[in-house]
């Protein structure tokens, strides 16, 4: 079973998501992170392991395509 980490951005974003989105969200990540929803995305990385031959991944952000707008420079 990997083993996770999230940035403060992506609590900040899960926490703005739909009961109902979040737990999509919950239910792709369980299921390998199977396609889901059309409108939904998140970023995420490969980090250092953090237990021996599982994989690390670092939750970056999540909600729709708004978090791939960086704003205003």
């Amino acid at each position: 079973m990997p083993t996770f980490e999230t940035t403060a951005r992506f609590d900040r974003d899960f926490k703005k998501l739909l009961p109902e989105e979040r737990a999509r969200f919950q239910d792709c990540v369980r299921k390998k992170f199977v396609p889901d929803a059309a409108g939904g995305r998140a970023t995420w990385q490969y980090a250092d392991e953090v237990r021996a031959g599982e994989p690390h991944i670092v939750w970056r952000r999540v909600g729709g395509h708004e978090i791939f707008d960086p704003g205003p420079a």
